[in-house]
């Protein structure tokens, strides 16, 4: 989930198709989508191994001009306990591009100044390959006919996986990751669920899509309990209290609620019930202090602890102009094999607007199966209140998975050491983590790079010399 991030939108690239740069050609092999070097590329520093990466849209559904876009990240340079492991991320939104997490999170690069590529070091790919994709239709440079249910994204999703593996057959032979931030929260456990599904439905001649676990950051997950998380999240954390005159209408939405998660109250779309929605604007507007200068009045949603004009009250976070801008760039789009010219945004607003999933179950419900199958890593930034801690232990609480309902004890915490330095805390129970991370946001790989690059050690089962704190341990699956 995410609060719109609204762009103005640049000149019509129709009206000067003639410049394009662009190929016309259809592309067809793994080598037609090796990227060119972006702006910067020649000016990475000489000891770096530079990554191999394949970008470019992949025709899905050619009834419909739906194609997806991917940009996939291999190190050079591989290890042995990374050569054979793929990491799917989505982004969430609904309706920002996962090249958001490559330049502001996990990717090999971030950009600098002069909007030319430098290196990340903290890029996730030196852990597994990474595959960013771009979903559902009309995120980023993906193209199609608008969606609005989870199952259809998991029809879609199988699609380019298809499509995908007819591409680099060789990574069939990998150990599969699904990963996402926010929204992801639906994405992932619905597209696990299917790849899950589909396995267990293979004809013969069908190959395993070798799924071995998923993760998810500060994920949407069960939104109307989260949402009751907010009460206490904002008195604990000092923000709010009872005499507040907003109190009285706070605790009326939040009984409200209550009633829809106890099921007394019922909502047309489980993942949207309005009057749960309503309680973070309610708490944004009794904390509010229009005494402050314009651009800090309001506490923002992903980071409590930095403030943003009011109503936008974290639109500006992270910053993605930057980002925006190279994207939009001819030069760029070409060298990452888009197939003409696209309009680029970094969230889309009209499918956030529009993705409304009404008749989709919150993806909490999709979570047991899951789990008893696969390990399940959650993880969260401590300062984030949109998709806080609390929400997330709060759904937890009222889950049962793999024999029992909740953690057996939230009270049994490990510390988390990276680099010498508690990190967070653990907790683990019957193929179920969570983690807590000190000081971060609601993008914790933007907030925490160097702890946030330990994260996939949780769900693969590996340890490294600079984690040295709670040791993630790979564990028998039940199948």
């Amino acid at each position: 989930m995410s609060i719109p991030h609204v762009w103005l939108l640049l000149p019509l690239y129709a009206l000067l198709a003639v410049a394009s740069p662009f190929k016309a050609e259809c592309l067809s092999d793994s080598k037609d989508y090796l990227v060119s070097p972006l702006p910067g590329w020649d000016e990475l520093p000489s000891d770096y191994a530079k990554p191999i990466q394949y970008a470019g849209q992949l025709e899905l559904f050619p009834e419909n001009s739906t194609e997806y876009f991917f940009w996939k990240v291999v190190d050079s340079e591989k290890v042995p306990e990374n050569k054979n492991r793929t990491t799917f991320w989505l982004q969430g939104g609904p309706g920002c591009s996962s090249i958001e997490g490559v330049f502001l999170e996990h990717g090999p690069f971030k950009l600098d100044d002069e909007e030319k590529i430098v290196v990340n070091e903290n890029s996730w790919h030196k852990r597994s390959d990474m595959v960013y994709v771009d979903q559902p239709t009309q995120v980023g440079y993906s193209d199609g006919e608008l969606i609005h249910e989870l199952s259809q994204v998991q029809v879609y999703f199988l699609k380019f996986l298809e499509k995908y593996f007819e591409l680099f057959p060789e990574d069939l032979k990998n150990e599969i990751y699904v990963a996402g931030e926010s929204f992801g929260g639906q994405y992932v456990p619905y597209v696990a669920d299917a790849i899950l599904k589909r396995n267990e439905n293979l004809t013969d001649g069908g190959v395993e899509y070798k799924l071995k676990g998923i993760m998810i950051g500060n994920g949407y997950v069960s939104p109307n309990e989260q949402f009751l998380s907010y009460i206490d999240y904002f008195k604990d954390h000092f923000l709010i209290d009872d005499s507040n005159p907003n109190w009285d209408t706070i605790n009326e939405y939040q009984s409200a609620c209550q009633e829809v998660v106890d099921g007394e109250e019922i909502s047309s779309n489980e993942n949207r019930a309005p009057v749960c929605e309503a309680l973070l604007g309610l708490f944004l507007n009794a904390t509010r202090n229009e005494s402050a200068p314009a651009d800090q009045q309001c506490l923002n949603v992903y980071d409590y602890n930095l403030h943003d004009s009011f109503p936008s009250c974290g639109d500006s976070y992270p910053p993605l102009s930057d980002a925006n801008r190279f994207l939009n760039r001819w030069d760029v789009q070409a060298d990452l094999n888009v197939e003409s010219p696209v309009n680029y945004t970094v969230c889309n607003t009209v499918v956030q607007e529009t993705f409304t999933a009404p008749n989709s179950p919150p993806s909490k419900l999709l979570l047991p199966d899951i789990v008893s199958q696969i390990p399940i890593v959650l993880y969260n930034g401590a300062s984030d209140i949109l998709c806080n801690t609390d929400g997330v232990l709060k759904y937890l609480s009222n889950m049962t998975w793999n024999g029992a309902t909740g953690f057996s004890d939230t009270n049994n915490r490990a510390d988390w050491i990276v680099e010498d330095k508690k990190a967070g805390w653990v907790l683990q129970d019957r193929n179920l983590t969570f983690i807590n991370i000190f000081n971060a946001s609601h993008y914790v790989p933007y907030s925490q790079p160097t702890v946030a690059k330990f994260l996939l050690d949780f769900v693969t089962g590996e340890t490294t010399e600079d984690a040295e704190g709670f040791v993630s341990q790979p564990k028998e699956q039940p199948r």
